[in-house]
C-alpha cells in the first residue's frame, strides 16, 4: 500500500510547517499519545439512560453528534469509563466503515462523558508530548495525512478498516512553532470550542425539536 504521492504531499506539509514526519506508532513509543479501542455496549442498553453512546455515524465536523435514541445508563458508563478514561481533548478516530475512515472529533467539557464505540479509537495526548489535543487534531485533518489514512484501509467483505495500521500514520509534527500555524491552530481552536459551547447551550432545549 505504499504511495509516492502521498510520501510527496506529506513532505511537501513538512517542509512548510517546519516539521518532522512520525508515525503515531513514534508518538506511542515517545509516550506522547496513548491509543485505546473503544467498546460495544449491546443494542440492549439503547435507551436505558441518557449517556450517550457515540458511534462512527456520530462524528462529523470535528465534532460529536448525539442521537438520543443510543443513549445508556449511568450503570453502562459507570462500568466502561475508567477502561475509556475519556475527559476534554480526547480525539475519537473512526477505524471502520466505508467512508468515515480516519475522520476525528474532540471532546470537549460538555460532552466527554459518553462511551465510544468499538470501531473508534480513542486517541489522549499526555502533558509530554510537544503538542495539544487541538493541534494534533488539526494535522490529522491535513489532506495529506488523510491520504496517508486510506492508503492504509484494508477492505474485508463489504467494510474498510484501518486496524492496527492505525500506528502507522504518518503526521508532520512542527519542531518549532511558528506564528502561522500558532494562529491558525488558534483560530481552529477557538472555533471548535465556542461550537461546542453554543452546541451545549442548545441541548437544554426540547430534544425533539432540534438535532444536535
Amino acid at each position: 500500500y505504499y504511495d509516492r504521492k502521498t510520501d510527496f504531499l506529506l513532505e511537501g506539509d513538512a517542509n512548510r510547517l517546519g516539521a518532522k514526519i512520525m508515525s503515531l506508532e513514534d508518538m506511542v513509543s515517545k509516550k506522547w499519545i496513548t491509543i485505546k479501542k473503544g467498546h460495544e455496549v449491546g443494542s440492549e442498553c439503547y435507551g436505558t439512560g441518557d449517556i450517550p453512546f457515540v458511534r462512527t455515524s456520530d462524528i462529523s465536523n470535528f465534532e460529536v453528534s448525539i442521537d438520543p435514541t443510543k443513549s445508556v445508563s449511568e450503570e453502562v458508563y459507570r462500568s466502561l469509563s475508567k477502561e475509556q478514561n475519556l475527559k476534554p481533548g480526547s480525539i475519537l478516530m473512526v477505524v471502520d466503515g466505508r467512508y468515515r475512515i480516519g475522520r476525528c472529533a474532540i471532546l470537549h467539557e460538555y460532552n466527554y462523558r459518553c462511551i465510544a464505540q468499538s470501531h473508534l479509537r480513542i486517541i489522549s495526548v499526555s502533558e509530554k508530548a510537544p503538542f495539544t489535543p487541538f493541534e494534533l487534531l488539526y494535522l490529522l485533518s491535513l489532506a495529506s495525512v488523510q491520504r496517508d489514512i486510506r492508503s492504509l484501509v484494508f477492505i474485508q467483505s463489504t467494510l474498510g478498516s484501518l486496524g492496527s495500521r492505525i500506528k502507522e500514520i504518518k503526521v508532520p509534527v512542527p519542531e518549532r512553532k511558528d506564528s502561522d500555524f500558532s494562529q491558525t491552530v488558534s483560530v481552529f481552536t477557538d472555533a471548535l470550542s465556542q461550537r461546542a459551547m453554543l452546541l451545549s447551550l442548545l441541548s437544554k432545549f426540547d430534544e425533539a425539536t432540534i438535532e444536535l
